[in-house]
């Protein structure tokens, strides 16, 4: 047998192997760098189309606030909100109770709001036709109220309309000829509940302290109104000792209604009210569902009421 031909046999087998290696090699870093390729693209392609993450401060409390992720768009529901973000219609502001401005004497100033004032005031022949003069609380806007802030405070009147109860602040009428326009309603002589409770814990006269049966029918009385308010399908979304009213200063005398209706809504159709949309929301007193999803439920007022 011929050795050098041996020899030829064998380097060509070498020079076979070596060269499926290196196309093995090369095909095997051309497949790798493909699929980099491909993550990298396809990483892109879902980190441009994935949102970006929204924080809103929804009131003073920012800290608390900026912990929370709010989302400013959800997915829609599967069951629909009843007269939510409907302008009131002709027949909804015909219903009201109207009042002629000329009838409404405004005697005192009582406080403001972020967005509106309220006025003590009397009102002549407001409950029947001979009732003679009523003391009432008068509601309107600021001069520098926008469209957005009218129709929310036409929607108020509106809403406050439909609850007929005694524990949950009664609308005595409307003036909607003036402008500013006039929410008006039953005075109560306590005020808000926050500062009668503040003004009681300071006294130590038998008279006007609050003794535990005093503490105990404020909350049976807030829980009356929340009772109504689940039974009408009806969230407050704001329900602070501030938003509740005290009819007298005296505390055996004492009746409890809540009131400051403007975050209200009607959740006919569900069980929950979803906030979307850019809005001021008490922070501070939210509960977690609230905060984190948005999600508001006549278990989320009761929230309110404990904190």
């Amino acid at each position: 047998m011929n050795p050098t031909k041996n020899r030829e046999v064998v380097t060509a087998a070498d020079d076979t192997v070596a060269i499926v290696v290196i196309s093995l090699s090369f095909v095997f870093v051309f497949l790798v760098v493909l699929l980099f390729v491909i993550c990298y693209v396809m990483r892109k392609r879902n980190r441009k189309n994935r949102k970006p993450k929204e924080f809103i401060v929804r009131g003073p409390d920012h800290e608390l606030a900026n912990l929370r992720e709010l989302p400013l768009h959800t997915a829609p529901e599967s069951n629909t909100l009843y007269a939510i973000n409907i302008v009131p219609t002709d027949s909804d502001i015909a219903k009201l109770p109207h009042f002629r401005r000329d009838q409404l004497m405004l005697t005192k100033f009582l406080g403001s709001g972020a967005f509106g004032e309220v006025f003590e005031g009397v009102a002549k022949n407001i409950l029947s036709d001979s009732s003679g003069e009523t003391k009432a609380a008068v509601k309107t806007l600021r001069k520098s109220a926008s469209d957005h802030e009218k129709e929310e405070f036409l929607k108020e009147a509106v809403l406050m309309s439909n609850f007929k109860h005694d524990h949950i602040l009664s609308l005595l009428g409307v003036c909607l000829d003036n402008d500013p326009q006039f929410i008006i309603l039953e005075l109560m002589e306590g005020g808000d509940l926050l500062s009668y409770l503040r003004t009681c814990r300071g006294m130590s006269t038998n008279s006007s302290s609050l003794c535990l049966t005093d503490l105990v029918k404020i909350c049976v009385h807030v829980a009356r109104g929340c009772k109504y308010l689940e039974r009408e399908h009806f969230v407050h979304r704001d329900l602070a000792a501030r938003n509740c009213l005290v009819s007298s200063k005296v505390p055996s005398e004492i009746v409890v209604k809540i009131g400051d209706f403007g975050l209200a809504r009607d959740i006919y159709k569900s069980d929950y009210y979803r906030k979307e949309g850019e809005g001021l929301l008490p922070v501070r007193w939210m509960s977690p569902e609230s905060l984190v999803d948005g999600i508001f439920t006549t278990q989320s007022d009761i929230w309110y009421v404990y904190v």
